[in-house]
């Protein structure tokens, strides 16, 4: 397996102890920023802040609407020099509100503009007003993977528990592939739908620096199709947004969680494998046992912490919708 190298050492300590790693200057003008997500499984997100000529400054994925991460937000920017006053732009590398969720605030705050790859909004659907309504919703959704009224009802507060419901996050900008992000500092956006539909990669040439967001990540692997918009499987469209990033392999990489680390191409590559191995044991399943309910199928997998752990866990009702995208994929012969 291709071994990732964080660029301080410390910050894999952190993390492994379930601790804050302390922001971290890349050069004079750019900072990453980890942002701490209270009460999360993950720790932080991390925002890279960056310096336009005009001492304007954009930041990337500021976090989760919170108290807690606008403290640490603006306690990064101080360690670097700067004021969230300072801030022009917001991008967002998607919608989900542990990445989006801080920049309505910042634009309240100091009127910066925020910016995110369109089609804007896949990543935070709108939710039913009534709680009963999105109940029935999953209920029904809970009889198509296969739960019987007993199961349907013991899964039914794992699945509101998995729910987030908050505010949609309206860019002022929306991007498309290959576009230069707003604020004058010389980056661009790569569109890499797969982990949501909306979801970008950010390159900085010059500094040969890829902020992947949640496309690529150092710790874990990450889920796909977690939005809607999708033009087709998401895990196809997931294993092309992998190749785009391949004119990139030796760059320094900026993971929307985790740690910084370098280069690239060795997490390119076990994530692939991750991808190909899953598709693989679907299509090895399906083969020996014919078509199966969702539920069905999935207990058939290989997950992290086991099945019966997932089983009891929020994380079923993503794990159940991502096993649906790898049935589909494996029968288009992706």
């Amino acid at each position: 397996m291709d071994k990732l190298v964080p660029l301080r050492v410390e910050d894999h300590e952190s993390l492994r102890h379930h601790r804050l790693t302390a922001p971290q200057p890349l050069d004079e003008r750019l900072w990453v920023i980890p942002v701490p997500m209270p009460d999360a499984f993950l720790r932080s997100t991390l925002c890279v802040a960056a310096q336009a000529d005009d001492g304007g400054l954009v930041l990337t994925d500021p976090g989760w609407d919170s108290p807690e991460a606008l403290e640490g937000l603006r306690a990064g920017l101080v360690a670097a020099g700067w004021r969230l006053e300072d801030v022009s732009h917001v991008v967002a590398t998607h919608g989900h509100i542990d990445h989006i969720g801080l920049a309505s605030r910042i634009r309240e705050l100091v009127g910066a503009q925020v910016a995110t790859m369109a089609p804007a909004h896949t990543s935070n659907p709108p939710e039913p007003a009534d709680v009963r309504t999105r109940d029935r919703e999953d209920l029904a959704r809970l009889e198509r993977w296969g739960a019987d009224e007993e199961t349907s009802a013991r899964l039914l507060p794992l699945v509101r528990r998995a729910r987030r419901v908050h505010p949609r996050v309206v860019p002022d900008i929306e991007m498309h592939d290959g576009d230069e992000i707003p604020g004058a500092i010389g980056w661009t956006a790569v569109a890499t739908p797969g982990h949501t539909a909306d979801h970008m990669c950010i390159v900085d040439a010059q500094r040969r620096i890829v902020v992947t967001g949640d496309h690529v990540l150092p710790m874990m692997n990450p889920g796909i199709g977690l939005s809607t918009g999708f033009g087709a499987n998401a895990v196809a469209e997931y294993l092309r947004s992998l190749d785009k990033l391949v004119p990139f392999e030796d760059f320094t990489v900026v993971p929307g969680h985790g740690y910084v680390f370098a280069p690239l191409d060795g997490r390119l590559r076990t994530t692939r494998a991750h991808i190909q191995r899953r598709l693989r044991e679907v299509r090895s399943v399906l083969e020996a046992e014919g078509e199966l309910p969702t539920l069905a199928l999935a207990s058939r997998l290989t997950w992290s912490d086991g099945w019966d752990a997932l089983f009891e866990s929020p994380w079923l009702h993503s794990a159940l919708r991502q096993t649906d995208i790898y049935r589909e994929a494996a029968t288009l012969s992706v």
